[in-house]
């Protein structure tokens, strides 16, 4: 109950789905719904924050809402990708126009802390006077209140945009489902449920729609997976840590596919590449204690999902870090500019079929199960001191490689690429495995580990990404004239030899 003046302080536990415009109009007459008395509001959200963003840095909101002919001022500090911590205060304005922030002292004395460092700390109260509203959100809500295998579930469709003080506006239609009592996995099972009813067009949205607002307005990124690794796990138990991982996983993915689909930046399918690698790593070295079919089945989506996304990353890797590079240097040339087109062209095909794939009901029910395998109980790994698993497993890692390293001596020229591969497949291992290991209890050891498995990796991975240039580069020349193709192939050729790559 919120009672004027008063603070009603509260865990929100949600996921959030966003429901594209052809899938709305069957969501809403899903069997599971239809029984339902819907209850719909018209919602005007005012967010605040400092000129330096200090809300946003510590991934923090604070707005006015009106709800019911009252407006609400309430705090949320992210915990996780799906638990917020909110703090409400009702007003005892009914006016239209907004009301002047008030300050109940758990919402001033509430601890903002900037970045996972935590170099900065401030209070709410401190930052009263530099608070002004940023942007607002309006949207039509329609809401559903479900019993769900024992659990009672939330379903809010929300439709409308977030709009800047300049005019410019970003649309909002999703689909959120907040826990109000029950078991947390009921969330996950629900939007599974809701994928095979509804067909591909469901997708997590990491983003909250202060997340969207900070965007528009300027001044915020999308987050790498090195920003959603906590970077600290549970020492004692190795299934603790190990759920934190798959937790981590899914916050990676969810930020990364949103990325994809809404720009055309390269670092994008590179971090989901880095995300997918990272639970690979993580799955070899416990899957051996999991019997569970479904484990099999995850790690088999992640790497098929991986493949997928290196089709599109082969492709930027090739134009940001070859052609771009030497057609600066020959700017007019153009046989580079007509290579530059049909690439860009590949580019684009590429990340369409990409973007489509993410949004297939496939993908997403690889993402709910992994989070349903964080909520699951894991005995075998319980009784596991996860220090100690972590030591032993990083000396067995770093066995390998020097054994890889020692054939790729004694290899010879015959067969030097193949010894190349399986060395740098030893050093991915370990790279990736390591950041995990670290957390873990492996502790410097791991970390230094993992910094010379890096620099290893990349250095041997010059030469695969110039192997996989030129096959690419074969295959985009295929219809040209053979002297363009001809001339194309020696400049790029002697381009990579100058680099030392071939």
């Amino acid at each position: 109950m919120l009672f004027e003046g008063g603070i009603r302080v509260s865990i929100e536990t949600e996921i959030c789905l966003k429901v594209p415009v052809e899938v709305s109009r069957q969501l809403t007459s899903l069997p599971l719904l239809k029984p339902l008395a819907p209850r719909r509001q018209v919602l005007r959200a005012v967010y605040f924050d400092t000129p330096d963003g200090h809300l946003r840095k510590a991934r923090a909101g604070l707005r006015l809402r009106k709800e019911s002919g009252r407006w609400v001022q309430t705090v949320k500090i992210e915990r996780s990708a799906t638990e917020r911590v909110e703090l409400d205060l009702l007003h005892a304005s009914r006016a239209a126009i907004l009301p002047a922030l008030q300050w109940a002292p758990e919402q001033a004395d509430l601890l903002l802390i900037e970045g996972r460092s935590a170099k900065s700390r401030l209070t709410l109260g401190q930052l009263a006077d530099q608070l002004a509203p940023q942007f607002e959100t309006h949207v039509r809500r329609t809401s559903w209140r479900l019993p769900y295998r024992g659990s009672l579930l939330e379903l809010a469709f929300d439709r409308g945009e977030v709009r800047c003080a300049d005019g410019r506006t970003e649309p909002i239609h999703e689909l959120e489902i907040e826990l109000v009592e029950g078991q947390p996995e009921h969330l996950w099972q629900l939007a599974h449920a809701l994928t095979e009813a509804l067909g591909s067009g469901l997708v997590l949205e990491p983003r909250a729609k202060a997340v969207r607002g900070y965007a528009l307005v300027g001044g915020w990124a999308w987050p790498s997976v090195a920003d959603v690794a906590s970077g600290v796990a549970d020492q004692h138990r190795l299934d603790l840590a190990f759920r934190q991982a798959l937790q981590e996983t899914v916050e990676a993915v969810s930020w990364q596919i949103a990325r994809i689909l809404e720009t055309t930046e390269s670092e994008g399918p590179h971090q989901l590449r880095v995300a997918l690698r990272r639970f690979r790593s993580v799955m070899k070295l416990v899957r051996p204690m999991l019997s569970a079919p479904e484990w099999m089945a995850l790690e088999q989506a992640s790497k098929s999902l991986a493949s997928r996304v290196g089709l599109l990353r082969d492709r930027d890797v090739l134009a940001e870090d070859v052609l771009a590079p030497l057609s600066a240097r020959l700017p007019q040339d153009e046989d580079l500019l007509r290579l530059a087109s049909l690439l860009a062209s590949e580019q684009a095909r590429a990340r369409a079929s990409l973007r489509e794939h993410l949004q297939s009901a496939e993908v997403q029910q690889f993402v709910f199960g992994l989070a349903l395998a964080a909520g699951r109980s894991l005995p075998a790994l319980t009784a596991m001191d996860a220090a100690e698993f972590a030591t032993a497993q990083l000396k067995r890692l770093s066995k390998r490689v020097r054994r890889r390293e020692h054939a790729l001596e004694l290899a010879g020229e015959a067969s030097d690429a193949e010894a190349r591969h399986e060395l740098r497949l030893a050093y991915k291992a370990l790279r990736y495995a390591a950041g995990w290991l670290a957390q873990i209890g492996a502790g410097e050891a791991a970390a230094s580990a993992r910094r010379r498995a890096s620099k290893r990796q990349a250095q041997l991975g010059e030469q695969q990404d110039a192997a996989m240039a030129m096959g690419l580069i074969d295959s985009l020349l295929a219809e040209e004239p053979v002297a363009r193709r001809a001339r194309l192939k020696g400049m790029l050729q002697g381009w990579l030899l100058a680099k030392g790559l071939v």
